[in-house]
Formats: structure tokens, sequence, C-alpha cells
């Protein structure tokens, strides 16, 4: 019998963009089933924002280093413009499956 205490889950790196990436992709698998103007708004938001606004940063961050401060700023706020479209999905479907 181990006494052993679980580990602790490591924190997020404040320029990781994958958990939100990995969420905005599970909501836009389960919205391409649904056919109201909400939903293919969402999808519509969540598709460009995977696609395009995640990648934004890229540029940036080849011209300076990815730990720079203007590229965690920048990361920061495309992390919460994918934060707002996960809330927008958790407040009209997260009855249904939370993501």
């Amino acid at each position: 019998m181990s006494n052993k205490i679980p580990k602790r889950p490591k924190p997020v790196k404040s320029g990781n963009l994958r958990p939100t990436r990995i969420k905005m992709a599970r909501i836009i698998s389960l919205l391409t089933l649904k056919k109201s103007t909400l939903a293919k708004e969402i999808l519509t938001d969540a598709s460009y924002w995977k696609n395009s606004i995640s990648k934004s940063h890229w540029p940036l961050m080849n011209n300076l280093d990815s730990d720079h401060p203007d590229v965690l700023a920048e990361i920061e706020k495309i992390k919460i413009k994918g934060g707002e479209i996960i809330r927008r999905y958790n407040v009209n479907y997260g009855m249904e499956e939370e993501v």
C-alpha cells in the first residue's frame, strides 16, 4: 500500500494557447450539427478565431523571442478573445455539454 501524494498539475505558461485551441476545436465540432442562427454565429466566430486570430502572433514571435513581453501580451489578448467565445458557448449551450 503506497501513500503517494498525487502531483499537482503544472500551471499553464502564459504563452500557451493549446488549451484554448483544443476547447475551440471541440466547440466547432459540437456546433456543426446545430442549425440555429446563434449556433452559426458562434461557429463562425470560433472558426475564425481558430484559423486566423490564434495564429496572428506568429510574425511577431518570429521577429522577437517567444518569451518577449510584447509577444506574451499579444498572446494574452488572443486568449481573452478565445475565452469570450468559449463563455458565449457555455452560456448558451453549456447545459448540453460544457467545454
